[in-house]
């Protein structure tokens, strides 16, 4: 591992010397502590991704890394916070498919723009969600999780981490394409969500994979599929959605998680592509690749421009989500 760090700290000095010619402020990056703001609360699974970069980008720059988790609104507070910081280099953004994809369809007033106002910096982490329910609840798969509410309208809560995340958004296009009268019910955070559906206060959640796999792997909660077009790598017995339901209007259902990385508008070219060479190399790390993947997510990667595009693709998506499934505006 010492070695490892060498060599990176080796390609930091590299990467200095080619932008040597930049900016003063680019060529003095990071002069002081840099702020990782998580607009989640602590223990879910944006703040996860959000520790580990923390960590190994701290060890690569010779900086303190601190992660600031400023929760609410459904992200949109630590979001806005961000946006609004000095572009300098020293506050980065994890962002997520909530606030860059879902959120700008989802609320009539948002503070901050998700194209305007940020800066794409690169691609950590893809994961599908899990369909997780309590273990009380008699379903084994999600044909008989239909046809149980079906019979129980109104009676089932499906939990999520706050309105507009991947999360909520998952459990509204089921309820919507299968018909159902399920209520959801809105937690601060992911560390909430899991204990809650154990409990019996909510009933199913279609959480992300990496920190419902431990509850799956000690029997805390049953998963009865996965919300990703294809099955999980860490649980490859578990079907999808689309494959376990003979709905029609399921035959197609994605709901997949990313996170990723976003600074200020106006941050310096030179700082934005200094981040994104040393994250790429963080990624492509043995150690960082494998934490990344635990539970069956994908470390990610890439460029600013296809983070830009994968951007926009998504608002574009879940903008016709939200209209057809009716979702009135926050």
């Amino acid at each position: 591992m010492l070695m490892f760090q060498d060599s990176r700290a080796l390609a930091a000095a590299a990467i200095l010397s080619v932008f040597g010619a930049g900016s003063a402020g680019a060529q003095d990056w990071p002069s002081r502590t840099i702020t990782m703001i998580v607009p989640f609360p602590a223990g879910g699974a944006t703040d996860i991704v959000a520790r580990k970069m923390a960590q190994e980008l701290g060890t690569t720059v010779g900086q303190t890394v601190i992660v600031e988790n400023r929760p609410g609104a459904g992200a949109t507070i630590g979001t806005t916070v961000a946006a609004q910081a000095e572009p300098d280099g020293h506050t980065l953004l994890i962002g997520t498919v909530g606030t860059h994809g879902i959120n700008p369809s989802l609320y009539a007033e948002l503070a901050y723009d998700a194209v305007a106002d940020f800066e794409p910096v690169i691609l950590l982490q893809t994961t599908p969600n899990v369909v997780l329910v309590n273990n009380e609840l008699p379903v084994e798969t999600m044909e008989e999780l239909v046809e149980y509410a079906r019979a129980n309208p109104g009676i089932l809560n499906y939990a999520s981490s706050g309105i507009g995340t991947s999360i909520h958004l998952a459990g509204e296009m089921f309820a919507d394409a299968a018909g159902l009268d399920m209520t959801h019910v809105p937690y601060p955070g992911s560390a909430q969500v899991l204990p809650a559906v154990m409990a019996g206060e909510s009933q199913l959640v279609f959480d992300n994979m990496p920190p419902a796999y431990p509850f799956i792997q000690n029997g805390s909660l049953r998963a009865i599929a996965v919300t990703s077009p294809e099955r999980s790598r860490a649980l490859p017995d578990l079907p999808t959605v689309a494959e376990s339901t003979s709905i029609p209007e399921l035959s197609d259902f994605d709901a997949t998680s990313w996170f990723a990385m976003f600074v200020p508008a106006g941050t310096p070219p030179e700082i934005i592509e200094r981040l994104n060479t040393l994250s790429n190399e963080i990624l492509s790390d043995p150690e960082t690749a494998e934490f990344l993947s635990i539970g069956g997510a994908s470390p990610g990667g890439g460029t600013p421009q296809e983070l830009a595009e994968r951007v926009s693709s998504e608002i574009d998506r879940w903008a016709r989500v939200i209209e057809d499934a009716g979702i009135p505006k926050q």
